[in-house]
């Protein structure tokens, strides 16, 4: 992945998860995001995760079918805007590493101690979007 985008998702911005309803419809949610890169044999694959409580539609979704559109910037504050399609492996978090990582990344102070009290015992799985494709929406 370029540099360039690389250095945009280490902004922590909202993004917006469409997943596939069983209606047909698009299910598109707001939703904190994070990066992992992992280096293998075919060079260096970069992931965009999620967290998400099992039981919560978009996980539903996925579950049903892994196919999904993440949607990071866009808006004129933002500067740049990209949008990923690729498809999502959902994995437990049963420490909740992830999760706390994901709050740290996010919240700061009281908010993030209370955010940790409140998700302790929640079934929360971590989303990870393997990328296949990548467009710049705005910039």
């Amino acid at each position: 992945m370029d540099q360039v985008i690389l250095d945009f998702l280490m902004r922590p911005l909202f993004a917006r998860l469409s997943t596939n309803g069983a209606d047909g419809y698009p299910h598109s949610v707001p939703i904190w995001f994070d990066i992992s890169t992992e280096s293998s044999a075919d060079g260096a694959e970069t992931t965009i995760w999620f967290i998400s409580d099992r039981s919560a539609r978009k996980a539903q979704n996925l579950l049903a079918d892994p196919r999904a559109t993440v949607v990071i910037g866009g808006d004129r504050a933002d500067g740049d805007g990209y949008m990923f399609r690729g498809r999502v492996v959902i994995e437990d978090d049963p420490a909740q590493v992830m999760t706390h990582r994901m709050i740290d990344r996010y919240e700061h102070g009281e908010r993030n101690g209370s955010l940790r009290a409140a998700w302790k015992d929640d079934d929360i799985v971590v989303l990870r979007l393997h990328i296949e494709r990548t467009t710049r929406v705005y910039g």
